[in-house]
């Protein structure tokens, strides 16, 4: 009997989405390693620092991303797969801001943004100005001491943030609006020489997943929930 194929796949610490920290892997390892369970790999999630993961891919040390957002450079290098979770960019503010923050309210506000941060594009630039921070728990901090006015961030990740935070920190902030939904994706390096074929093999998977039950029973492990594609 031949062994199954495995697969090498970039992560980088995003709890609870990928996180070495979670006896799952989070929600989207466990959710890329089921799907492709069911059509017969083996996987590999391996969590490094953003950049060096896709240094990885690109190098073909890896064979592709676990999870990734689209964009149209990357799509240059990767082939994607169908979405298998939406993700929600918010808005946090203080708890005594009673702003609602439309587009206008947005303007002249202080954001605190981590180094490499790739949530801005989800508002217009003439909107707002930034204060830099080395974390999301630093960034929150300074969102409940008044020392910003707002935070931009994934819902998930927000909540798993400041479940880790004191309780007199954590009661200083509120979830604002929505401002945007995006996919994620799992994707397959183009110089993989069955990069196809692996992606249709996921896509198959997923679709068993969803259809036998065990997509919803894995979200379901999770709270808050994750934004399922199969709704």
């Amino acid at each position: 009997m031949s062994a199954k194929p495995v697969l090498k796949l970039a992560a980088t610490e995003w709890a609870p989405y990928t996180s070495v920290t979670l006896a799952s892997g989070g929600v989207a390892s466990e959710l890329v390693t089921a799907a492709f369970n069911q059509v017969g790999y083996d996987v590999e999630v391996m969590v490094y620092p953003w950049q060096r993961a896709q240094h990885m891919v690109k190098q073909g040390v890896l064979d592709g991303m676990a999870i990734a957002w689209y964009t149209e450079e990357r799509n240059l290098r990767m082939l994607y797969s169908r979405p298998y979770l939406k993700t929600e960019i918010v808005l946090l503010k203080h708890r005594s801001d009673l702003n609602t923050y439309g587009d206008e309210e947005m303007e002249g506000k202080l954001f605190a943004v981590m180094r490499g941060y790739g949530y801005l594009g989800s508002i217009p630039a003439k909107h707002y100005r930034t204060s830099v921070s080395d974390s999301l728990e630093q960034s929150l901090l300074m969102l409940g001491r008044k020392r910003v006015d707002l935070v931009l961030e994934e819902r998930l990740q927000a909540h798993h943030k400041l479940a880790l935070l004191p309780r007199i920190d954590r009661d200083k902030i509120h979830f604002g609006r929505s401002l945007e939904v995006r996919p994620l994706h799992l994707t397959i390096s183009r110089g993989h020489p069955q990069h196809r074929q692996i992606i249709d093999d996921f896509n198959r998977g997923l679709a068993l997943l969803i259809e036998r039950g065990e997509y919803a029973r894995i979200l379901a492990n999770y709270e808050p929930a994750p934004l399922s594609v199969a709704d």
